[in-house]
Formats: C-alpha cells, structure tokens, sequence
C-alpha cells in the first residue's frame, strides 16, 4: 500500500512541479493519522532540514498528500506539526497577529468563491476557478485548513481561513 500511494503522489507532484526536488514522508498509522512523539518531531525536523540544506530546496517544499491530491486524499491530516515545521524554517506559517488584524474585515465581508480558489491557487492548490463553493474547492479548502487552520477543518469558507490565505499571501 505505501509503495503505491508513494509512487502515486510522486507521479503527481511530478507533473505538477516538473523542476522541483521531492521528498516522501508517509505516516504508517493511517487516518485519522496520529499525534506525533517530540522524538519523531525532532527527528523529522533533523532530517528535513538535512535535506532541504544538502539539496538546497526552497522553503514550501514540504508538502503534504492533501496538498497534492485534495479530492482524493487527507493525509496527513490535522494533527501533523506543521506550525513546528514552520518554526524550524522549513515552510512558511502565518503571522498570527496579522491573521487576528485581518480577521474582522473577513468577518464584516467574506469573499466569494473564486476569491478562495485564486488565493488557494497562490498558495500551490489546483483547482479550477468555477466561481462556486463546489466540492472540489471545498476539499482543497479542507486540505488547507488541515495545515493552517486545523480548529476548523471542514472545508467551509471562514473568515479565519480568509485572513491566512490574504496574509500567506501578502494581500494588502
């Protein structure tokens, strides 16, 4: 089962990011995908900074299967350590004051659909731009919120959600 799932979501990123380098973490203990020791933190840490040194691999390319597959796949899920990951160095997280500043405007007025899937577009996703909160974009949204917003995972718009999408992506 992993050798498949690893050679599917290769195949993926692949022809998504023809020039970039990989790297494939899978996670044994299957959904819900479980809570990580601080030993396993630390060491993926260590390795993925050894990595991302040894093949001088740009920040952000860390990713997660949700990433690549959002229609199809959840890991790994909302427990992984990404904000750990983050403040290693290893990808970029939110300013959380930034996100608490932009937040209300986001509550007064909540974009439309095509709004988040550019902004989710910025961020890497692949979807296509319909317009609507249909189920491909609220899978990508979930996905994202596995990551980002892990509270709320439910694939519904929210002005949580809105405001890392416009601080992620230096919206002014």
């Amino acid at each position: 089962y992993g050798h498949e799932a690893g050679d599917e979501i290769l195949r993926e990123t692949v022809r998504l990011l023809p020039q970039e380098n990989y790297l494939y973490y899978g996670d044994s203990l299957h959904a819900p995908y479980g809570v990580k020791s601080e030993a396993q933190i630390q060491a993926l840490i260590a390795l993925l900074k050894d990595l991302v040194k040894r093949h001088d691999l740009p920040i952000d390319s860390i990713i997660a299967h949700s990433d690549v597959a959002p229609q199809r796949k959840v890991d790994p899920g909302p427990l992984f350590p990404w904000q750990r990951l983050a403040e290693a160095g290893l990808i970029r997280w939110p300013d959380a004051a930034q996100v608490v500043s932009r937040r209300g405007e986001f509550e007064r007025a909540l974009p439309d659909a095509l709004w988040f899937q550019q902004q989710l577009a910025k961020v890497g996703f692949s979807l296509a731009f319909s317009g609507q909160f249909d189920e491909q974009t609220r899978n990508v949204l979930a996905a994202f919120q596995m990551k980002y917003h892990p509270a709320r995972y439910d694939g519904l718009a929210d002005a949580e959600t809105a405001a890392i999408l416009a601080v992620l992506n230096n919206i002014p």
